[in-house]
């Protein structure tokens, strides 16, 4: 049994895409909406358990430095209920990063039932579907070794207490099998060449630039010091995005 679970507030531009994605290799996908109800009927279109979150505080739309939702505590509502269904693996990504193709033949062939989690590169494509941010001197960029890996493929192991810290607001998609506040990586941990984890936000990037976040401090560096490099189009599912000009 493979399983996804997700958050998702908005993000209506890729949604479908994601959940066409996942749904090609995932047994049961879990999704908590916030302040999202108007994306409840899609989710169920494509099979997904569909779970809405009340928030705790009347969080803003934007605020550069505060909490906007309670991703602590609506990724563990995710993932419990995922965990109903006795999954073997997890597969992680949020609303707006889905994993290449290749995941399909890799969840059939390569899993090893010794390795705990697989990391992936996270790619963070920019400006369009063709590009993303590479090269060694850029903190958003695949290609280091060091940085932009993130928690893909989770193989449960019965007996474990996954939990994800509660008290932050921006977490790892993979909880901590060794309570709150504890990382998961561990040397045992691998982490892979493909699949990727492709990043789309960016890549919208008219959307990206009308959104206040794009001028905070903590993107201003987005594209500074960044190689852009090319993206092969086998790392793109054959799925349409309207936003994006996407209709293969």
């Amino acid at each position: 049994m493979i399983c996804h679970p997700f958050i998702c507030r908005g993000d209506e531009w890729i949604l479908e895409y994601h959940l066409r994605a996942y749904s090609s290799f995932c047994d049961k996908i879990v999704v908590v909406l916030d302040r999202s109800p108007q994306n409840e009927s899609l989710c169920r279109t494509y099979g997904a358990d569909v779970l809405n979150w009340t928030p705790r505080a009347a969080y803003p739309d934007f605020d550069e430095t505060g909490l906007l939702c309670d991703e602590g505590e609506m990724r563990q509502m995710a993932f419990d209920a995922c965990m109903k269904h006795s999954p073997n693996l997890m597969v992680f990504g949020d609303t707006d990063e889905v994993p290449t193709p290749d995941i399909v033949e890799f969840l059939k062939d390569g899993i090893d039932p010794a390795v705990d989690l697989y990391l992936a590169d996270w790619v963070n494509l920019v400006y369009s579907l063709r590009t993303a941010i590479g090269g060694q001197n850029s903190r958003w960029s695949f290609q280091k070794r060091t940085n932009n890996k993130k928690g893909l493929i989770l193989r449960v192991r019965k007996g474990r207490h996954y939990r994800y810290d509660k008290r932050l607001q921006h977490v790892r998609l993979e909880p901590s099998p060794g309570g709150e506040g504890n990382t998961i990586i561990r040397p045992a941990d691998h982490l892979l060449t493909q699949p990727k984890l492709i990043h789309y936000k960016y890549a919208a990037w008219e959307k990206w630039q009308a959104n206040p976040q794009s001028k905070t401090k903590a993107y201003a560096d987005l594209v500074t010091n960044a190689e852009i490099v090319p993206v092969w189009s086998d790392w793109l599912w054959p799925y349409p995005i309207p936003d994006l000009g996407w209709n293969p």
